[in-house]
């Protein structure tokens, strides 16, 4: 074992030891050495490595989240993250020895987890040992990929950026006059939770524009009353390589096994908690969403209230996308499922058609996010590094201008 790359596939299950089942699902790790060929093809170099690991018992209270604060334990202390490096990471140690590159299929629990901010017993993060990749569903690539990502090393023709936009209808004239101004009460409301403007996604989107200028990628900038669900919707065919979106996103716990009260009219909200379909539980805001969002009237047209759902994602066609960027809170959440990954935004823009997305697992904050984004295109763009690179690095940068782990992570990329 020495190509530099290893594929780690996280499994979780029931074991029967003859007699019944185990009281708490287990989780373990298959372990796959990766060849690399000259054109940059990976595939299997053999067999695999088995390793259990814990079981859900121990592993849950560490990513626990407690009412009002959307950060997971471990998140909240260098202990808990010690604790999880324990649980699941040290046992794959031996088999890790001089690899750089490690390619991760998470599964139930682990899908929540930033693997990057777990911590060795000196202190020591994992994204300082190794880069990290995520991939939803090892299966689904045969085990036979293009790692380093051929397509990255091409230019990037176009992109898609949309930001600062205008969650109320009744106030846009206002934010087209003095778009960057805001109320201050607001302005120090930096968290990507509610629906309320985000001052740093007009930087965000400019900045990014202003380095997509400086190399190949030509760019469509929609800002203020512009990004609408309709001109999401229209794009087919040929859509941009890169598709950057700055807002507020939600996933939303279910509320179908809670007993409705007869002629109760529920808001938009809770109506989508109802669905059934965790893809209709999840998605972005977009123009106008806050004249919508706690209306309990039916609305005229469903299909362009500000609110554009994970299953209206999935009706895109994504096929020439290359990037989808999601610059937004908990875009990386969802219903999880055992053997599928989890069925949220990252799920939906992947069945869309698009390569890669990159997502987040919390709430996140404004200014840091915007910080964050611009290191990462510059990267990409004018570094030409492969976008989970060039996330990495970004990330990396972003450490050592804000050592709290809360400050620099959050931010995954799905091949």
């Amino acid at each position: 074992m020495n190509s530099g790359l290893r594929e780690i596939d996280f499994i979780r299950f029931n074991y029967h030891d003859g007699k019944s089942f185990t009281d708490s699902m287990l989780y373990a790790a298959m372990i796959y050495d990766i060849e690399i060929d000259a054109a940059g093809q990976s595939q299997l170099a053999g067999g695999f490595n088995l390793i259990s690991l814990t079981d859900e018992k121990t592993l849950a209270p560490l990513f626990e989240v407690q009412e009002g604060d959307y950060m997971p334990a471990y998140m909240r202390s260098e202990e808990k993250r010690k604790q999880v490096y324990e649980l699941i990471w040290k046992p794959l140690e031996p088999h890790l020895a001089g690899v750089q590159h490690v390619r991760l299929s998470p599964v139930n629990l682990l899908y929540r987890l930033d693997f990057g901010v777990l911590q060795n017993d000196d202190g020591t993060y994992l994204n300082q040992m190794f880069e990290l990749h995520y991939a939803s569903v090892l299966r689904d690539r045969h085990m036979v990929a293009k790692y380093g990502g051929i397509r990255n090393r091409k230019p990037y023709k176009d992109a898609l950026l949309i930001g600062n936009i205008a969650y109320d209808k009744s106030q846009i004239n206002e934010r087209q006059e003095e778009e960057n101004k805001y109320d201050e009460a607001i302005a120090q409301d930096n968290t990507r939770g509610r629906i309320r403007p985000l001052p740093g996604t007009l930087e965000e989107v400019k900045a990014i524009e202003s380095i997509c200028q400086e190399g190949e990628t030509v760019t469509d900038l929609l800002t203020a009353d512009n990004p609408t669900e309709g001109r999401l919707q229209h794009i087919s065919g040929d859509s941009p390589d890169i598709i950057h979106i700055a807002t507020h996103g939600f996933s939303l716990n279910p509320l179908y096994n809670e007993k409705r009260k007869s002629g109760e009219q529920l808001v938009l909200q809770d109506r989508i908690r109802y669905a059934d379909n965790p893809l209709q539980r999840c998605g972005l805001m977009l123009y106008g969403a806050n004249d919508t969002w706690r209306k309990s009237k039916q609305l005229i047209d469903p299909k362009n209230d500000g609110i554009l759902t994970g299953l209206e994602v999935t009706e895109l066609d994504l096929r020439d996308t290359r990037l989808v960027v999601l610059s937004a809170c908990s875009t990386g959440l969802g219903s999880l499922h055992n053997t599928e990954g989890v069925f949220g935004l990252q799920r939906a823009f992947k069945l869309a058609g698009a390569d890669e997305i990159i997502v987040s697992l919390w709430p996140v904050d404004d200014e840091i996010t915007k910080e964050l984004m611009i290191i990462f295109y510059d990267n990409l763009l004018n570094r030409r590094e492969p976008a989970a690179t060039a996330l990495h690095n970004a990330k990396a940068e972003m450490r050592k201008r804000n050592p709290a782990p809360h400050l620099w992570a959050g931010f995954i990329l799905t091949e």
